[in-house]
């Protein structure tokens, strides 16, 4: 779907950011709805795309790995088997609202994504390849300061909410009764 400047106007990212500036971006965008549960990009994957919530909700998600040993008593050996299982666990470490943007790791060196996003709700969101807007930096250096300053406000919020939610996780884990 076509993305409309208006749309774009509404996200405090792109605040500092002139409305012809705005226009340009909305154009190299694309707006893309995805049902509930759907999944956005998992955890590790190669980020080359720039989101934000236009409607709905995506939880990003870490998924805490156990080991566990399970065990099981087989008859005819009078014998026990054990072996070691996996267990998954995911975590919901943020909730992405409207006007809210993530995969901010599109636009550093290593560009793998550092959670899962999986929308809780039917949900749109507008998609930017970050090799369009970066292009858009090396012409206007201004754009790539007001924009990664705003950026960087947004990834020291989300790292604060992100040890936040792992010290709750790690307190139930080892909260003694």
């Amino acid at each position: 779907l076509i993305m409309e400047k208006r749309i774009l106007t509404k996200f405090d990212i792109f605040s500092d950011i002139s409305q012809n500036t705005i226009a340009a971006i909305a154009e190299k965008c694309t707006l893309l709805e995805f049902g509930k549960n759907a999944i956005v990009f998992h955890k590790d994957e190669l980020s080359q795309t720039f989101f934000g919530v236009v409607e709905g909700e995506v939880e990003l998600i870490l998924v805490h790995k156990e080991k566990v040993l399970k065990s099981q008593i087989i008859d005819y050996e009078k014998a026990i088997v054990s072996k070691y299982e996996i267990l998954e666990k995911p975590i919901v470490a943020d909730i992405i609202g409207p006007g809210d943007v993530f995969c901010w790791s599109a636009f550093f060196t290593d560009r793998h994504s550092t959670s899962t996003a999986r929308c809780s709700k039917q949900t749109k969101l507008f998609s930017l390849p970050v090799s369009d807007f970066k292009a858009m930096f090396e012409k206007d250096n201004n754009l790539g300061y007001a924009f990664m300053t705003k950026l960087a406000g947004i990834i020291g919020d989300r790292l604060r909410q992100r040890t936040n939610k792992l010290m709750e996780v790690w307190e139930e884990a080892f909260e003694s009764d």
